[in-house]
């Protein structure tokens, strides 16, 4: 296969608005059908920004990165920048579309991020569709699929329309969208998608209190599996062991406390977690690329801290 299209949302925000969001509607009777221009539903692709993918009517095989995969009325997934995907075998196939710049939107990620389902769907399961065959995928039914047509539908027609304080109206939409679909998540993801929703619920403690002692067998105790495979499953969802997601969850906390305090190095070293001021160094420094105290001097100088860009 050619290498996968570039999508990138800056080149299609401002066909509808300056909002950072575009919404797509796709009716597909079979894949012989008659598409417009800047449709890539069956041209392999990838986007620079997240997209979320409802179906609505019909079947389809869902190509990600490389492997097909079947859907079918009620599916919803998440895909993320850079995973290459497309549809083909479209029978009937009806489905929504919502690509969003999460930053540009200045979506509460820290609230989302305190649902577990949240963590799950959006950020652990696309990362892990290979891994479950897709199985961990959130499956509406009937109700609540149409609810969720419902709020992309209302969101669309304001996008198209465009009457005052649309804006306001749409991000007002997408944050409802996200929050009833994490909410769901775990009630219509299948086991497999309950073993990703107890790790959502493991980073939900571990980002609210980084700071604290935690030890592998008590984060594995939360979720219920042994230390080994809970050690595997998370690094499978998040890219990373889990010890050293909560490494970098500390040296974030320090960021912020060196942006934003006078307290000192090795005072913020302890506040976040860190018993050894020199083992707090040489973590900050292999992270960031420079000293904390060198870090702290370039805030001071007028460099802004980006929170987006060290947490997902």
């Amino acid at each position: 296969m050619n290498k996968p299209v570039l999508v990138k949302g800056s080149s299609w925000w401002h066909k509808h608005s300056q909002l950072p969001l575009v919404i797509g509607k796709v009716y597909a009777e079979s894949d012989d059908r008659e598409a417009e221009s800047d449709d890539f539903t069956a041209i392999c692709h990838i986007h620079d920004h997240p997209e979320l993918v409802i179906v609505h009517g019909g079947t389809a095989m869902h190509s990600f990165k490389g492997k097909d995969y079947p859907i079918s009325a009620g599916d919803v997934f998440c895909i993320l920048g850079e995973q290459e995907h497309y549809f083909h075998e479209m029978h009937q196939l009806q489905l929504l579309n919502v690509m969003y710049d999460p930053v540009g939107l200045n979506l509460p990620i820290g609230f989302f991020g305190k649902i577990p389902g949240y963590n799950a769907m959006f950020r652990l399961e696309p990362n892990h569709r290979e891994k479950h065959e897709f199985s961990s995928r959130l499956t509406l039914h009937q109700s609540k699929l149409a609810h969720s047509v419902n709020l992309v539908e209302s969101m669309y027609t304001e996008l198209l329309e465009q009457p005052p304080g649309f804006e306001v109206s749409i991000l007002g939409g997408l944050i409802r969208l996200i929050t009833f679909l994490s909410r769901h998540y775990g009630e219509h993801s299948g086991k497999k998608g309950s073993a990703l929703l107890r790790i959502g619920e493991v980073l939900i403690l571990m980002e609210n209190d980084p700071e604290k002692p935690w030890s592998l067998e008590e984060l594995a105790e939360c979720t219920h599996l042994s230390p080994t495979n809970f050690i595997h499953t998370f690094k499978q969802a998040t890219g990373v062991p889990p010890l050293k997601y909560l490494i970098q969850l500390r040296i974030r906390q320090s960021m912020e406390l060196l942006a934003g305090t006078d307290m000192t190095v090795t005072e913020i070293a302890f506040e976040c977690g860190f018993n050894d001021s020199n083992y707090f160094a040489r973590q900050f420094k292999s992270i960031n690329g420079i000293n904390a105290t060198e870090f702290r001097a370039r805030c001071e100088m007028g460099g802004v801290f980006d929170k987006s860009s060290f947490k997902s």
